[in-house]
């Protein structure tokens, strides 16, 4: 599934991400709304692209429904989107699109709970604000990395340490309402250091034990952690954006 649906169609969405007219206007727009709109605004956009995605790659299309249909059982769906044993191309498809917008807002979600504490760690701890803010935000790359393991004991290992949650994040069931502004999921100040000094200074997470395992299956990095787009890998470039939302939304005030 990964290296037949998953790794090629987030390759091809980076694509349309780096192209992407509507995050300009996004941004350019930015600052006449609060951050929860525009995050929102920037996932109905992630939405759009997965289904430009899929009209885009054609054949290919064809080929990763094939994959899905035959391993389908083996892939964890959400809602009415679970395809049926004898499904039609029509709800694979479907199917296909919905999980990976699921997969994407997940990303998101996961990225803002990193991001809203580091924040407040920022702001509270260092006494940061406005540019030196925003710069220190955008140099604390590795925090976006922290959730972006795709084992099921992995992730909710790494969760719980961060956030004291038990379970999985599951998008729609959890979105940025539950994040920002005193949502129920936040990761608290001492979870964070500040590491460098001066126009280095960035911050990361200070360590917790991995999952000892055994686990059922190989660990594997998430797609968004290892393919690269025109600015980084996925991962990166997505949390350069939430950085800028925030500065243009005026959350580094």
């Amino acid at each position: 599934m990964y290296d037949e649906v998953y790794d090629p169609f987030t390759a091809a969405w980076i694509v349309e991400l780096d192209g992407c007219e509507r995050l300009t206007e996004l941004l350019a727009e930015a600052g006449r709304f609060d951050v929860l709109r525009n995050l929102n605004e920037l996932n109905a956009m992630f939405h759009v692209l997965v289904d430009r995605c899929l009209d885009g790659l054609g054949d290919r299309t064809t080929d990763m429904m094939a994959v899905v249909r035959k391993h389908r059982k083996h892939v964890l769906w959400e809602g009415q989107f679970t395809p049926r044993v004898f499904a039609t191309d029509q709800e694979i498809r479907a199917a296909i699109s919905n999980k990976i917008k699921r997969n994407i807002s997940m990303g998101a979600v996961e990225a803002v709970i990193c991001l809203e504490g580091a924040v407040a760690f920022g702001t509270d701890k260092l006494g940061l604000s406005g540019q030196a803010l925003m710069q220190v935000m955008k140099r604390s790359l590795q925090l976006c990395a922290s959730l972006a393991f795709l084992h099921d004991e992995q992730e909710r290992h790494r969760l719980r340490f961060l956030t004291g949650e038990h379970g999985y994040l599951k998008y729609p069931d959890v979105t940025f309402v539950d994040v920002i502004s005193g949502g129920r999921y936040h990761i608290s100040a001492e979870k964070y250091e500040a590491v460098g000094a001066d126009d280095a200074l960035q911050l990361r997470f200070v360590g917790n034990r991995p999952h000892p395992g055994p686990f059922d299956s190989p660990t594997r990095r998430c797609p968004a952690q290892r393919l690269r787009g025109r600015d980084g890998v996925l991962n990166e470039t997505l949390w350069r954006v939430l950085v800028d939302i925030y500065h243009l939304s005026g959350r580094f005030a």
